[in-house]
């Protein structure tokens, strides 16, 4: 008998993880004082490795746009990554791969996430946009009606452009 989802979760261990995709763009004809934020992730089983080890993909992507029309015009600012995520099973266990897709899609992007925000934080800084700190991530867990979880979420949020405050310095 092939192990669930909850045997695959009490075994699995995280043993590396890569970003081996990213991508950004800033609209730099533009400073908007107001930036719209469209977040959408997902994650998918992506193959075995020898052994008991398997990969993931978990894939993010930010867009923001301005104005009241930001749902429906082009984004200024656009982050994307990918990463690889590898674990490793104890003992004798070999799932299938429908188990392994169904652990990826509740797992994968909930343990790439800080690695996610990090890099957010790091493109933001870098690209001269406002600070941006992600949320944490939560996984909902499916409802009666609904048995799965979708592939991929959406989420949205907003951020002001600001002046940033020098910090006050340590007197003598």
């Amino acid at each position: 008998m092939s192990p669930g989802l909850t045997e695959v979760v009490a075994a699995v261990q995280l043993m590396e993880l890569r970003l081996v995709d990213a991508a950004m763009h800033v609209d730099a004809t533009t400073s908007p004082p107001e930036l719209h934020l469209r977040l959408k992730h997902g994650a998918r089983f992506s193959r075995r490795l020898d052994g008991n080890r398997f990969v993931v993909r978990a894939e993010v992507e930010l867009a923001g746009a301005s104005g009241p029309d930001a749902d429906t015009i082009p984004p200024v600012v656009t982050i994307s990554a990918t990463f690889e995520l590898v674990y490793a099973l104890s003992g004798e266990l070999t799932p299938t791969e429908e188990v392994l897709e169904e652990f990826a899609r509740v797992n994968g992007v909930y343990n790439a996430w800080p690695y996610w925000r990090e890099f957010i934080q790091n493109a933001a800084s870098r690209m001269n946009l406002p600070p941006l700190v992600l949320p944490v991530f939560r996984v909902q867990k499916p409802t009666e009606r609904q048995t799965e979880l979708p592939a991929e979420r959406h989420a949205k949020g907003t951020i002001r452009r600001t002046r940033r405050a020098s910090a006050p310095r340590p007197e003598r």
